[in-house]
């Protein structure tokens, strides 16, 4: 047979392996056991990465938990569709205890609305050169991000989702 000679067993895996990113934690602040390890907290309206062009009102509005209705003209896009789904735990918490905006308050927001051009294209994977510029507009009672890509879409969604900030007494914010 084999005198002398060592057989050698290759073997091959291989493996597919399909990722989604997860919503990995709620932005809470950090409680530490030692007070000179504590940093201090970032403004209200701190986002990150940092939009070349930011115009920051002193206004505040309330945002009435689990209400904000988030619309997209191109909701049919998977992407934009998982998107929305993934942002709205990070919006209200869901085990955060929240309270619902004074009765008297006239600056509640209401909608998000994400829009790109009619003629744009759910693209399905990235590119290099793909276009990831966005405009999102505040105001009293509506928020928009306009951009002309679904990547644009997910910047603005996310720079959205940093100026949400649950106050002092609980009430869901927005600068």
């Amino acid at each position: 047979m084999y005198t002398g000679q060592r057989l050698f067993l290759i073997s091959f895996s291989i493996a597919i392996v399909l990722a989604e990113i997860q919503f990995l934690a709620v932005r809470l602040p950090l409680q530490v056991k030692h007070p000179e390890f504590q940093g201090q907290p970032s403004p209200p309206n701190a986002v990150w990465p940092h939009p070349q062009q930011m115009t920051v009102s002193k206004d505040l509005l309330y945002i009435r938990p689990h209400d904000l209705k988030i619309d997209s003209n191109i909701r049919s896009c998977d992407i934009i569709a998982k998107a929305i789904q993934r942002y709205e735990p990070i919006f209200f918490p869901p085990k955060l205890v929240m309270n619902s905006p004074p009765s008297s308050a006239n600056n509640i927001l209401q909608s998000l609305t994400l829009n790109i051009p009619a003629n744009s294209q759910c693209e399905k994977y990235i590119q290099q050169n793909s276009n990831e510029s966005y405009t999102l507009t505040i105001s009293r009672q509506t928020a928009t991000v306009e951009a002309t890509t679904v990547w644009g879409l997910l910047r603005g969604l996310e720079t959205f989702s940093q100026l949400i900030y649950i106050d002092q007494q609980n009430y869901v914010r927005s600068h």
